[in-house]
């Protein structure tokens, strides 16, 4: 287990806890039934993103996701401190007297808790789990405010300089946690980060008992037609070749470029017969879309394991089992699935 990330999402935790609280105290003691019904709002959505830190904590806990992050004790002390200040803002809060300052202190929250270095968390979690998650929602929900200092007359040039600088330092780092775990050619996962989301979706199928099936395909005469045809060509079949699998596959699967023209694809909680359906599927695909320009086929390997048990042991099984069963459709004459 990530000790350091337990208590990261621990305080980040705590964070939306205090503001939830506060936002409700504000909602059931304001006078203007305006203002109570917009912090009631934002009170409900803060009860969405504590669910969120609560799925994720759990899943830290469970040992599910680990090293996820490289400087864990920066984000810690960042953290620790944004707690700090969040409970004296709420102090200030609940000790206000006048609507403006309600809604500035408010918005100090706010800007407190939307820090841009949770991108990479929300990120990843996206990518191995349903949890509802925050990353799409965070700027919208702090733009909310800037909407009602309008309507309550609250103008301020230094409030919306700090919104605008937030924003854009969220956007960004949102930006850099992508990069860091999609590969930009086949705009798959790349091995970093298909390596994370493999362990950490297996520690979830063992919690559960669940089956999974893993596929592994392989560029057919890859280095033959960057030859051929140059550099270029040869990366847009790879991009080509991600955007079939990912259009083939669940939401739930996971997708990653494995290095140079090699794919891997975990298909959690799957029955064994559907996973030679569909590497057959992305393999008739793949001939399809290049038929007509140029010889591109892949190659597949499958396994498949009735219930995950040891996580990261299982996962290499797998990929072991789907290597070698590539192999035999690469030396039998390739464009073929193996799942044996």
């Amino acid at each position: 287990m990530d000790e350091v990330l337990l208590k990261i999402t621990g305080k980040c935790l705590s964070l939306e806890e205090i503001a939830y609280e506060t936002y409700r105290y504000i909602a059931g003691n304001s006078l203007d039934k305006n203002i109570g019904d917009f912090f009631g709002n934002m009170a409900a959505e803060e009860a969405e993103h504590i669910e969120f830190w609560k799925g994720v904590h759990s899943l830290v806990s469970s040992g599910a996701i680990e090293d996820i992050i490289d400087n864990e004790y920066e984000l810690l002390e960042d953290v620790s401190r944004t707690v700090e200040v969040a409970e004296g803002l709420r102090v200030q809060l609940k000790n206000a007297n006048d609507n403006r300052r309600v809604f500035i202190l408010a918005f100090y929250l706010e800007t407190y808790i939307m820090r841009p270095s949770f991108g990479i968390i929300f990120q990843f979690v996206k990518n191995i789990s349903p949890i509802k998650n925050p990353i799409d929602t965070y700027q919208i929900h702090l733009e909310k405010f800037i909407s009602q200092f309008k309507r309550q007359n609250i103008e301020d040039i230094e409030l919306t300089s700090i919104a605008n600088i937030i924003f854009q330092l969220y956007s960004e780092n949102l930006q850099l946690s992508r990069i860091s775990y999609i590969d930009t050619l086949s705009g798959l996962l790349n091995r970093r980060g298909l390596f994370s989301s493999l362990y950490t979706v297996a520690h979830i199928l063992s919690r559960k008992n669940r089956p999974a099936g893993l596929m592994m395909f392989d560029i057919d005469n890859f280095k033959k037609a960057n030859d051929e045809y140059g550099h270029q060509i040869g990366d847009q079949i790879i991009s080509s070749v991600g955007t079939i699998i990912k259009s083939c596959i669940r939401n739930s699967d996971i997708a990653g470029r494995f290095g140079g023209e090699e794919f891997v694809v975990l298909l959690p909680d799957i029955r064994e017969d559907m996973v030679r359906t569909l590497a057959e599927n992305i393999r008739e695909k793949v001939k399809s879309e290049f038929s007509k320009r140029f010889p591109i086929t892949v190659s597949g390997g499958c396994a498949f394991a009735e219930r995950i048990a040891n996580p990261q042991e299982d996962i290499n099984k797998l990929i072991k089992k789907a290597d070698e069963n590539l192999y035999i459709s690469k030396r039998e004459g390739k464009d073929r699935i193996t799942f044996i």
